[in-house]
């Protein structure tokens, strides 16, 4: 006889409910352990202000802004009404919505295959270094993934059983998560783009096609007439070669984004994985992945087999069409990085894990999962000690203990409100008084005593900042400097005899 492959029994329901839990709970673990040890970079410090804010002045300066979608702000303005505001409660709100797409990529990997495949994937999520990251910030990138897994669960049921519910459900999700951050308009695209080029195999009635176009546009019609796409054509476009080196693509980028979705950022989240990282993230995580796809180039041999074909292509589908898309546009000078597209863990640990659960014999799936538990942990200790946020706290707590009455302050490279803030989400108490670069320089007596503040990312000074310190030290002398992680503060006083008070 031949040889007849180990059959691996699935777990039963109650026992897969009671691990997903244990697996759920260990990814909120995750993510809140150490979760306020950072102090807030700048992004964190625009999401918590703006969302301080009455509704009327929010909407008004995220129209102002203009580059991100308005949900988060709102959601996170009913949050700080419901707990209270501060940057541990800001943060918690996306380590929620981090926590619950554990689950809901668990529903989405049980639908397309099976209670072992589902599981794996919620563990592959639960232990994502990007999904632990960014469940840990106050942004909108948790929230935006969780609303990516809703969607695509939501839009698979309604194909493959034409549930009117569930496509009227996928476009308002899809609305939402659009709303949530633009990048999320290409999971949108490549799930149209997969029914499109699957209409003989799941024909959709025209009605849904047309009604769900125009439900959508009337849903983010809203945001599209307040003027923000008037406030983004008549705003200054940042060309390539005024971004910072790590905004831009290059060769590289497509190994990068792999071995971060791989928990191979062992040099800390920002920062080049090596090369041991790399090639071990790949053996762990992508070649299960290449595994799971083997299905493409094998003969189905029924009914299931094509379904689990179908299934794979979709999944391939949502983790590769955004990655190639936003790295083109960063060719072109678009702006990058990864957590635009951090949504795509999704369907890839979907096919991690079902590459997983169909390897042979059982001891091998065994062993794959506790080497990749042991590499992200290995990984998740880059997360949690080693800083990767401008330290604006301790920044900003130096300058309050050492300020004087009549003392000024800037921020370098920034001079706009956003980095002005962040003292305001540490201290309450009335702000230094804020004098713009041109008057301090124009004006060197205006104050007894003036605060710099810069902000140089991983040793990168900006022209700007080059600039401005080279206009100040014309008139001022530097009599103190503190260096935090990624923060300068220079305290400057004007040359010649001290002002009269």
């Amino acid at each position: 006889m031949p040889h007849q492959p180990q059959q691996v029994r699935l777990p039963r329901r109650r026992l897969a409910l009671w691990l997903l839990l244990a697996v759920t709970l260990i990814g909120l673990l995750l993510r809140v352990y150490r979760i306020n040890d950072q102090s807030v970079r700048t992004d964190e410090v625009f999401s918590i202000t703006v969302s301080r804010l009455p509704w009327g002045e929010m909407a008004d300066r995220l129209i102002e802004d203009f580059n991100h979608p308005p949900l988060h702000y709102y959601v996170m303005h009913g949050w700080f009404a419901a707990v209270g505001f501060g940057v541990f409660q800001s943060r918690m709100l996306s380590a929620v919505f981090g926590t619950l797409a554990i689950v809901m990529i668990f529903v989405l990997a049980r639908y397309l295959f099976d209670t072992r495949t589902a599981l794996l994937s919620a563990v592959l999520l639960a232990v994502s270094q990007l999904s632990v990251m960014y469940s840990q910030e106050a942004r909108m990138y948790a929230q935006a993934l969780l609303l990516a897994v809703c969607t695509v669960f939501s839009f698979v049921v309604a194909i493959r059983e034409r549930r009117a519910s569930a496509w009227w459900a996928f476009i308002v999700l899809g609305v939402l998560m659009t709303y949530t951050h633009y990048y999320s308009l290409l999971v949108v695209l490549s799930l149209l783009l997969y029914a499109a080029t699957r209409h003989r195999r799941y024909p959709l009635p025209l009605s849904w096609w047309i009604g769900g176009g125009i439900l959508a546009a009337v849903l983010y019609l809203p945001w599209l007439t307040t003027g923000v796409v008037q406030q983004a054509i008549n705003s200054h476009q940042v060309t390539p070669a005024e971004l910072p080196p790590w905004y831009l693509t290059r060769w590289s980028t497509p190994i990068a984004v792999v071995a971060a979705f791989n928990n191979s950022l062992m040099a800390g989240v920002l920062n080049s994985p090596p090369l041991w990282a790399v090639a071990a993230g790949a053996l762990l995580f992508s070649l299960p992945a290449a595994w799971a796809a083997r299905v493409l180039v094998n003969t189905p041999a029924g009914a299931d087999d094509v379904t689990r074909r179908e299934n794979i292509v979709l999944l391939l589908v949502l983790g590769i069409l955004p990655v190639v898309i936003t790295l083109i546009a960063g060719a072109f000078g678009v702006q990058f990085d990864v957590r635009y597209i951090a949504f795509c863990v999704v369907p890839y640990y979907v096919l991690v894990a079902r590459g997983i659960a169909t390897m042979r014999p059982a001891t091998l799936q065994f062993g794959a999962v506790v080497l990749i538990l042991l590499f992200s942990a290995s990984a998740l200790r880059a997360n949690y000690y080693m800083p990767y946020k401008e330290n604006y706290r301790d920044a900003f707590a130096y300058v309050a203990n050492h300020r004087q009455p009549g003392d000024c302050w800037l921020f370098l490279p920034l001079e706009d409100e956003p980095a002005r803030w962040g003292w305001r989400v540490y201290h309450d108490e009335p702000e230094l008084r804020f004098t713009p670069l041109a008057e301090a320089v124009a004006e060197p007596g205006r104050c007894p005593r003036l605060w710099v503040i810069e902000y140089r990312r991983r040793g990168w000074l900006s022209p700007r900042i080059v600039q401005g310190l080279r206009a100040l030290e014309t008139g001022h002398t530097r009599i103190d400097q503190q260096e935090y992680f990624w923060m300068h503060v220079g305290l400057f006083v004007p040359k010649g005899p001290a002002p009269h008070k």
